[in-house]
């Protein structure tokens, strides 16, 4: 089937859309670099847990389970259920319904957190325990959406290139043509710097997360004051301020949003590491020393046999 013949696609192509447009190098390089950097968060991280830490199934398990949990089915549910009362139905597609799409989950965001770590303490709960329940739940979003998306754009920048749009559309189904005309020229019209963006975004969200469990992990250790889930929650806050800009479209430029983020990002940081250095030090030098792996593997060690002396004759 040549794409002459799919008259649904020549209706949804914009007027001047050249076929025979190209991938710029630098955009691909950007793409490609992206795809790898989100793929090198989880993994640097994996690294330095399985360097120092113990790796414990049953905390990875829990972070996982807490953000499928909250953030994909309590998140969905609540959100569902708002927007079943006729007075919110008009704002569904509008400004302020994207505004309560991100509060909301601004809000489970910090809700995971908190309860998730809060479940790990029944017991006990360590700088270890906080750290896996970390990598599982900031990773599992990273290996199954973040790095999907990036690859998918990745491949779609090398198609372009090497089949060409008319090639590309003339595979698609009438059905799929709107969307797909839609995805093909935002590739196309997006500059070598907005193929970084994801990349970006992820290791920003990542280190907030980071912050937002090590503090709350102090406080449910009781080794830091309790106003500390409060700077938690204004932390991720002010994080979600500059994504209702940038989807309300109040802002725009992109470059402001990644700055304001980064600001956010780098304030509750610096914090974050003058709590570690001051008040959690010695967690955090257990866990670069390598005591936690080593207590852990202790315990696995089955005890051993009391020393029998036979009586002489």
């Amino acid at each position: 089937m040549s794409f002459q013949l799919q008259s649904a696609l020549a209706l949804v192509i914009p007027e001047g859309l050249d076929l025979t447009q190209k991938m710029s190098i630098p955009s691909l390089i950007c793409a490609g670099l992206n795809l790898l950097l989100i793929v090198a968060v989880p993994l640097i991280f994996f690294v330095y847990l399985r360097k120092y830490g113990a790796l414990e199934l049953k905390g990875i398990l829990v972070g996982g389970l807490t953000y499928i949990l909250m953030n994909k089915i309590v998140l969905s549910v609540v959100l569902t259920l708002v927007f079943m009362i006729p007075a919110m139905q008009v704002y569904l597609n509008t400004n302020l319904g994207q505004m309560i799409q991100v509060a909301f989950a601004f809000i489970i965001e910090f809700l995971a957190i908190f309860f998730g770590l809060m479940w790990m303490r029944r017991k006990s709960l360590t700088f270890n325990d906080c750290l896996m329940f970390l990598f599982g739940y900031s990773c599992i979003i990273i290996l199954t959406e973040t790095v999907a998306q990036a690859l998918a754009v990745f491949i779609n920048c090398i198609s372009i290139n090497t089949q060409g749009l008319e090639t590309i559309f003339a595979q698609i189904s009438e059905a799929d043509a709107t969307m797909a005309v839609q995805a093909y020229k935002s590739v196309l019209e997006a500059s070598p710097a907005d193929f970084m963006l994801d990349g970006i975004n992820c290791v920003f969200q990542f280190f907030i997360r980071v912050c937002s469990c090590i503090l709350i992990y102090g406080t449910l250790s009781h080794k830091i004051g309790k106003q500390n889930i409060l700077l938690t929650f204004i932390g991720l806050l002010l994080y979600h301020i500059p994504i209702v800009a940038y989807t309300t479209g109040m802002i725009q430029s992109s470059l402001i949003i990644e700055a304001m983020l980064a600001l956010v990002t780098g304030v509750l940081g610096f914090y974050t590491s003058t709590v570690l250095s001051k008040e959690l030090g010695d967690d955090l030098r257990d866990f670069l020393s390598g005591k936690i792996k080593k207590s852990k593997s202790n315990k696995k060690q089955p005890p051993k046999m009391p020393k029998i002396v036979m009586p002489k004759d």
